[in-house]
C-alpha cells in the first residue's frame, strides 16, 4: 500500500518572445502546503514565479533556483509534473511550448542533469529524496536556435510573437519500504560446525560533487598595490572566507626535479581572515580584493630579493544551503632585474 502524495503546487512560468506586447508575469498562487503520513514537501520559492522572461530571442535562456525539503522522517520519491500549459500562438500560428526545452541541474548530490520538452505529461522522475534533507536545483527554460530562417514566416519567425505559460508541480510520494530479502542458508564445512557468517563489505559510494563554486586568480602585482585581487563564482547564493599562504616556489632545473615546496608562511599573510563575503551575484563572477598584512610583504620582499622567487596559495572557503566547499588556487611571483641577488660569500 502507497502512502498519499506531498504536493508542492503550481509555480508559474511565463516566455514572452521579441514583437508580443505582454503583461508582466503573476506571481503564482501556492497556497498552504499540507501532506500526510511520514512526508512533508516544502520549497524555497513559495508565492512566487520560478521563471520570468519577456522579449527571448533564439539562443536565449532564463534560470531560477529552488530548494526543496523532506521535513519528514522517511525518504521519498520525488518528481516533476509539467502542465496547466497555455500557447499563445502569435501572427504565423507558431506554438512555443513546441519547442522550448526544460533543463534541471541538481546542485545538491550532482546527479546527471536531466532535460525535458514543455510538452511532456508524465512525471519526471528526480530520485529520493531521504528524510530531514534538502536539495537545490536550477531551473533552466531555454529557446534553441535553429539557425537563420529561410523566410519570414519560416523557422524560427514563425514562433515571433507567440508565448507560453506553464506551471511546475512537485511531488513526493513515501513508498512502503521493501522487504529483506532472505538469507541464503550457509552449509556446514565437512567434519564440523558451520563457520560463522561474514558480512559483505559496503559498496563505496561516489565522490564525485557538484562544484557550486569556482575560484580565479590571476597573474598580477603584488608588492606595490599590497594587496591581491581574486574572482569568485558561485553556482548558488553562499559566503566565502579567505585565507593565504607564502612558500618559496622552487624551480626545476635543467634535467633535474624541483626541490619540495616549502611554506614560508602559513598565517596572517591577508587581512580578516576570518571574514564571510556574501556573494551577491549568482552565477556571475565577483571580484574580491585581498589586502596584504605588513608581515606578509616583508616575508615577500626578502624571498624575492634572495631567490627571485615566490609563491602565494589562496584559500577560499564556500557555505551556503547547498554545501560547502573549499577551492585553491596559486600563483607564482617573480623579479627580473640583473645584478645581484642574494647574500655575499664570506671573503677567505
Amino acid at each position: 500500500m502507497r502512502r498519499p502524495k506531498a504536493v508542492v503546487p503550481a509555480i508559474a512560468l511565463l516566455l514572452a518572445l521579441t514583437g508580443v506586447a505582454s503583461a508582466g508575469p503573476r506571481d503564482a498562487e501556492l497556497g498552504q502546503i499540507k501532506a500526510d503520513g511520514p512526508i512533508t514537501l516544502s520549497s524555497s520559492r513559495a508565492g512566487t514565479a520560478l521563471l520570468r522572461g519577456e522579449r527571448l530571442l533564439p539562443g536565449d535562456s532564463i534560470t531560477g533556483l529552488i530548494t526543496l525539503t523532506n521535513s519528514g522522517d522517511r525518504p521519498g520519491t520525488l518528481a516533476l509534473t509539467i502542465g496547466g500549459l497555455e500557447d499563445r500562438p502569435g501572427a504565423f500560428g507558431g506554438r512555443l511550448s513546441n519547442v522550448m526545452r526544460l533543463r534541471l541541474d541538481d546542485l545538491t548530490s550532482g546527479r546527471a542533469p536531466v532535460e525535458t520538452a514543455l510538452t511532456r505529461s508524465a512525471p519526471l522522475a528526480l530520485g529520493t529524496l531521504p528524510g530531514r534533507r534538502g536539495r537545490t536545483y536550477r531551473v533552466t527554460a531555454t529557446f534553441p536556435d535553429t539557425g537563420r530562417p529561410a523566410g519570414p514566416a519560416l523557422g524560427d519567425n514563425l514562433l515571433k510573437g507567440s508565448s507560453v505559460e506553464m506551471a511546475l508541480t512537485w511531488q513526493i510520494t513515501a513508498a512502503d519500504p521493501a522487504p529483506p530479502k532472505p538469507k541464503p542458508p550457509v552449509k556446514p564445512a565437512a567434519g564440523g560446525s558451520a563457520p560463522p557468517a561474514v558480512a559483505p563489505a559496503p559498496a563505496p559510494t561516489p565522490t564525485g560533487r557538484p562544484a557550486l563554486v569556482t575560484l580565479r586568480l590571476p597573474a598580477q602585482r603584488v608588492i606595490k598595490p599590497r594587496k591581491l585581487n581574486v574572482f569568485a563564482e558561485c553556482e548558488v547564493k553562499c559566503k566565502l572566507r579567505f585565507s593565504a599562504k607564502i612558500d618559496n616556489a622552487p624551480k626545476a632545473k635543467k634535467g633535474k626535479k624541483a626541490s619540495r615546496r616549502r611554506t614560508l608562511m602559513a598565517k596572517r599573510v591577508v587581512k580578516r581572515e576570518r571574514r564571510w563575503i556574501a556573494v551577491k551575484r549568482v552565477g556571475r563572477e565577483q571580484r574580491v580584493t585581498l589586502k596584504l598584512t605588513r608581515r606578509a610583504l616583508k616575508r615577500l620582499k626578502r624571498q624575492l630579493h634572495l631567490k627571485g622567487r615566490a609563491g602565494i596559495t589562496v584559500t577560499a572557503k564556500m557555505r551556503s544551503t547547498a554545501g560547502n566547499r573549499t577551492v585553491r588556487r596559486r600563483i607564482v611571483m617573480r623579479t627580473y632585474k640583473r645584478g645581484f641577488r642574494g647574500a655575499p660569500e664570506r671573503l677567505r
